[in-house]
């Protein structure tokens, strides 16, 4: 009997489909598990019967509450995704070979292409190379081309070989764009704090992938993984290492392309769908396995999610359709709250950035969600009817 997993996802952001859409519908294709994806604001309780296992991957939202309790007291073993947590089993995330495209270098093989990418309008990150890059652009302004993907910086509006290409919210459609620009060196700064620590080393998979030679920020997300002088660059946060790592990679040919062949390399030889997919299917039947969590193991989650006065009479049953009412009423106002206070911001700034260029990508970015929704599920229904008739 093939186990059941069901999916629960904040949306189709590149981390739940890089590290549990693709892995998953890839079991599922393979006869592995029988799947199903619900996007955490839609989820039913009838697949939350249905499943043996739910996979969980960065879910925060307060309004997840509802069914999140339900499955704590369903006592089903989940799966949480998470860049980080002290109870995990740390794994290589994959890249997507699948997606990329043949890079189409320039016809001026002079000319040298350097990218940042980031889903942040407004992006801090990037002050930590932006002194530095200004100057690289005044003492090479013949020789290279800067693009910004996700983030326009208004100082750097002047430079005529600065290019600046709104984000690809679908994920498929910018990484094969992505492949295809046929970059040289890319951007990875990061700062050395408890938060930031938590990150994945995604920029390394993706320049290693497109053959791009990156410099990253010495922290231990990129340092743990890149080899310095082989696979990419490691700085420290200051203007000289910035400045100094720029100017060495675009005056030194022979170290920007030996550093971008050996990504390329070592993206190939560690970052495998296959293998990452193979080690999901591990996890799957190794969870299963486990004996299901004592009731104390989970009653301090349920008292943290249930607001006061809304404890269930019994820790084994479902709440009540009143308190059930109680518990939507009280987390969708911790849901506006959390709206005007962090995303309302966000679309103000994307909109004095960008104007109602911003509002109608992030109308596209729903339709497109919708959409590939709709894909994902058509193709799980389609190989478990083709799997039923043979």
């Amino acid at each position: 009997m093939k186990p059941k997993i069901l999916a629960i996802l904040p949306g189709l952001i590149p981390s739940t489909i890089i590290g549990v859409v693709t892995p998953v519908l890839n079991l599922h294709c393979a006869g592995q598990i029988e799947a199903r994806v619900a996007l955490e604001t839609y989820v039913k309780r009838k697949d939350l019967r249905w499943c043996d296992l739910v996979i969980l991957c960065r879910n925060t939202d307060p309004q997840t509450g509802r069914w999140f309790l339900e499955l704590l007291q369903s006592k089903k073993p989940y799966i949480y995704d998470i860049d980080d947590n002290s109870d995990v089993v740390k794994v290589n995330g994959p890249v997507d070979w699948g997606l990329l495209s043949a890079a189409q270098k320039t016809a001026d093989k002079n000319v040298i292409k350097i990218v940042y990418a980031t889903s942040r309008v407004n992006d801090k990150l990037a002050d930590l190379f932006k002194p530095a890059l200004e100057d690289v652009l005044q003492k090479y302004q013949e020789r290279i081309e800067v693009y910004f993907l996700g983030y326009n910086p208004p100082e750097f509006k002047i430079y005529p070989n600065v290019f600046y290409r709104p984000l690809t919210l679908n994920y498929e459609q910018y990484l094969r764009y992505f492949s295809s620009v046929g970059f040289d060196i890319g951007l990875a700064p990061l700062p050395d704090d408890i938060f930031h620590r938590s990150k994945t080393n995604v920029k390394v998979r993706e320049y290693g992938a497109c053959r791009i030679a990156g410099i990253y920020s010495n922290v231990n997300v990129y340092s743990k993984t890149v080899i310095p002088g082989k696979t990419g660059i490691l700085v420290e946060n200051s203007y000289q290492a910035w400045f100094r790592a720029l100017s060495e990679l675009i005056e030194n040919t022979d170290l920007r392309t030996q550093i971008q062949e050996q990504a390329y390399q070592f993206a190939q030889e560690n970052f495998s769908q296959v293998a990452f997919d193979q080690l999901w299917g591990q996890q799957i039947v190794e969870v299963l396995k486990q004996p299901r969590k004592k009731e104390e193991n989970y009653q301090h989650v349920v008292k943290v999610l249930q607001p006061n006065n809304l404890q269930s009479s019994s820790s084994h049953t479902v709440f009540s359709k009143s308190q059930s009412n109680r518990l939507r009423y009280v987390s969708n106002w911790i849901w506006f709250y959390n709206l005007l206070r962090t995303k309302f911001p966000r679309l103000i700034a994307g909109l004095r950035t960008e104007g109602i260029d911003y509002l109608v990508r992030i109308i596209r970015f729903y339709i497109e969600t919708f959409w590939l929704l709709v894909k994902i599920r058509l193709k799980l229904f389609l190989f478990k009817t083709k799997s039923s008739s043979s």
